[in-house]
């Protein structure tokens, strides 16, 4: 079954997402988190420890940087990232207080971790033209799920 979601459609037209955050986890283990020393500040205060503790867990030694940081990933993921093994869904420990490359990061259609999860956990493609392709019953619970997200962040 082919779908052009109507979310894909009235979303383009205001230059949004195809749809929100699916919340695969793909991203937060592909990538590291870069940040401010102020960031650092606020989610160090956010999960209770100082900031020098926040620096000498999380911090990647590597990064060079002394006005910004780069977190190192633990376990192949985000640290912050709360995603069991046996679970398709990661849920951000932070994310009222997620530094700004998290924040800026939008699920769509056209990115390549989105395609991955859309295939790994819900056993969809999405085609050349950007269409949802999969079975009947996979389209139906992922816009299902989609809109339950859609109406936890309007209440």
């Amino acid at each position: 079954m082919i779908v052009r979601g109507k979310e894909k459609e009235r979303n383009e037209e205001k230059g949004e997402p195809a749809f929100p955050c699916f919340r695969c986890g793909i991203c937060c283990s592909r990538y590291q988190i870069f940040m401010s020393l102020a960031e650092a500040q606020i989610i160090a205060e956010k999960i209770g420890i100082t900031l020098d503790a926040f620096v000498d867990y999380y911090l990647d030694p590597r990064w060079p940087g002394s006005e910004t940081i780069v977190i190192r990933n633990i376990g192949s993921k985000c640290p912050f990232l709360d995603q069991q093994s046996d679970s398709i869904f990661g849920l951000c420990r932070i994310h009222e207080v997620k530094p700004f490359c998290c924040r800026q990061w939008q699920a769509s259609r056209g990115r390549k971790e989105c395609r991955q999860g859309l295939s790994r956990y819900w056993n969809l493609i999405v085609s050349e033209d950007g269409e949802l392709q999969g079975s009947p019953e996979d389209i139906l619970c992922f816009q299902t799920f989609i809109e339950s997200l859609r109406e936890e962040e309007d209440a």
